[in-house]
């Protein structure tokens, strides 16, 4: 998903791209692809030894049993290790999940706020769906914590907020994009949810701004990575609308249909609390590096809406939807409209 789009933005420099057979994987012209897997230590560590990387891009380490071995391997080999983390380290995350104590802090947070205290936010909150079972050993902080401990490997961690494109393995635009195709009228959001404010980045700003902490051999330490301005739910969505030219409304619902009326992101817990927002500061990229988004949300909303009408996966969900108009309709959800 983030990997083609990095292939571009490395365009003119010497790239390999280690990948797993999956269907679908091709490069960019000048891009070569070796099949191998960075589980596989030893192919890693041949991989190294043939290509002598000057930076190696780890995309999908999830946790630190997959992470230390690699860092073993790549530890005097490697000049620069670039590793793909996320906005989930922070504290923030936790509370809006229900897991940390303390009050809510909704200010965005930079790169020293600290992070959560209890790991794996995700065990046992994915509801046994299958999509999300890899969620149960996710944990990006040991990720995060076995690169920077060894000193013999540089490492430049990047947090990505929430990316969304058209080949989003995630889907993040679908089930607001499946109501508004179905011909809903209104999409429903409780109070807190409405208002919660998320960072959120386009899939080929995302690669872009991981492309340029590649190609600088002076950035180091942690990177935040997210649009300049996080929109609240109520306005993403109308967003969403504004590109698939529905013509809806988010209309706000008591706290006690909470349960339905929440933000669609299937992998956060049913406990969590919207107060709580999600905000990541960029700033440090933008200083040090002069990042600014190349696409932006507007056009990227575009895009991704165009390409998300055509993923043959995206129709199926469309015949799935829930017809929650039908329930306003026969009085089982009171509104109130705002």
């Amino acid at each position: 998903f983030i990997g083609k789009r990095l292939q571009s933005s490395l365009a003119g420099h010497e790239v390999v791209v280690l990948h797993r057979g999956n269907a679908g994987t091709t490069a960019v012209e000048g891009v070569r692809l070796v099949h191998g897997d960075l589980a596989d230590v030893s192919a890693l560590t041949s991989l190294i030894a043939q290509f002598k990387p000057d930076v190696l891009v780890d995309m999908v380490a999830m946790n630190g049993a997959q992470a230390q071995p690699r860092v073993q391997a790549m530890a005097g080999r490697v000049g620069r290790a670039v590793v793909i983390s996320s906005g989930s380290v922070y504290l923030s995350f936790g509370r809006l999940c229900g897991d940390e104590p303390g009050p809510f802090v909704n200010e965005p947070f930079c790169e020293s706020m600290p992070v959560s205290q209890r790991l794996f936010p995700y065990r046992g909150q994915t509801g046994g769906l299958e999509r999300y079972r890899f969620l149960e050993t996710y944990e990006k902080l040991e990720v995060e914590r076995a690169y920077c401990s060894n000193p013999q490997l540089r490492s430049v961690m990047v947090r990505l907020p929430m990316v969304y494109g058209a080949e989003d393995p995630d889907g993040r635009l679908w089930p607001y994009l499946t109501r508004m195709l179905a011909g809903r009228s209104c999409i429903y959001l409780h109070d807190a949810a409405a208002s919660w404010k998320n960072s959120r980045l386009y899939v080929d700003d995302a690669a872009q701004a991981i492309g340029a902490l590649v190609l600088n051999d002076q950035a180091t330490g942690i990177y935040n990575v997210a649009d300049e301005d996080a929109m609240t739910e109520a306005d993403w969505i109308t967003a969403i609308g504004r590109a698939s030219g529905w013509s809806g409304r988010v209309i706000r619902v008591p706290a006690r249909h909470a349960p339905w009326a929440r933000p669609r992101i299937d992998e956060l817990p049913q406990r969590a609390n919207f107060q709580q927002h999600l905000t990541m500061c960029s700033q440090r990229l933008r200083q040090e590096l002069g990042y600014q988004e190349a696409v932006g949300h507007v056009l990227g909303l575009q895009r991704a809406v165009r390409g998300t009408l055509g993923h043959k996966a995206f129709a199926e969900s469309l015949e799935q939807d829930l017809d929650l108009d039908r329930l306003v309709s026969e009085g089982h959800v009171e509104t109130c409209i705002t």
